[in-house]
């Protein structure tokens, strides 16, 4: 196998946790906690790294916010932060193409793109502020492109509010039916990888997750709602 580009990409040579439990065994199996998490991302930078003294792109800080989305599943956290150093690096690309519309060679716009990328990371990390811009762009996006129907988002918006719901809370959210909230709501958001699931005895309950998560944290699903 050859090397992994050195951004994030899957997790292949070290072991993951899955967010949920095996079923089967009666093991449940933790997710990462935040300092497991930290020191998978610096393995990997080690691992990857082209010369000593290079750390993540992304800030531990954006990563939190990142893995706190995820309810633990570092699969995710590592596709998310991928897609943005993608993002970013092809930002970077259009800015300086705009700067160099007739630029002869292609050591020219090389040169001056390495410029503008080394400038971003004097710090060792890209600037929170950069990042997080391209987060609130990525969310509006891909939530975007789901098509939501209009009360989809206002439940989501309550949910991320009140923290978890089951299916017995239907009253809560207006809705008439037991089976309509947990089929049109709970079950279907949590196929479509927007909600994360846990059960506890006999009751399951669900929670936002990934971009939905990442959204209500930026106050986006607000600005969701403003638009239907």
């Amino acid at each position: 196998m050859g090397r992994v580009p050195p951004t994030y990409g899957l997790v292949l040579w070290v072991g993951y946790r899955r967010p949920t439990a095996w079923q089967g065994s009666g093991v449940e199996i933790p997710p990462l906690t935040a300092p497991e998490l930290h020191e998978l991302i610096g393995r990997r930078v080690r691992h990857y790294r082209s010369r000593e003294g290079v750390s993540s792109p992304i800030s531990l800080v954006v990563l939190q916010k990142l893995f706190d989305a995820s309810v633990g599943e570092i699969r995710m956290v590592l596709k998310l932060a991928d897609d943005l150093v993608r993002r970013i690096v092809a930002s970077f690309r259009a800015s300086v193409a705009e700067q160099l519309p007739e630029a002869t060679s292609s050591s020219e716009f090389s040169e001056r793109f390495d410029q503008v990328l080394g400038e971003a990371l004097a710090s060792g990390a890209l600037p929170d502020a950069l990042v997080e811009t391209h987060v609130r762009n990525m969310i509006e996006e891909q939530l975007g492109a789901l098509s939501l129907r209009p009360k989809e988002p206002k439940f989501l918006n309550m949910l991320g509010a009140e923290g978890e719901a089951r299916a017995k809370d239907h009253n809560e959210y207006k809705v008439k039916s037991m089976q309509d909230f947990s089929s049109n709501y709970l079950s279907k958001l949590f196929k479509m990888n927007l909600l994360h699931r846990r059960q506890a005895g006999r009751a399951v309950y669900y929670r936002l997750r990934g971009l939905p998560a990442l959204a209500h944290s930026y106050g986006l699903l607000d600005k969701l709602l403003l638009k239907d």
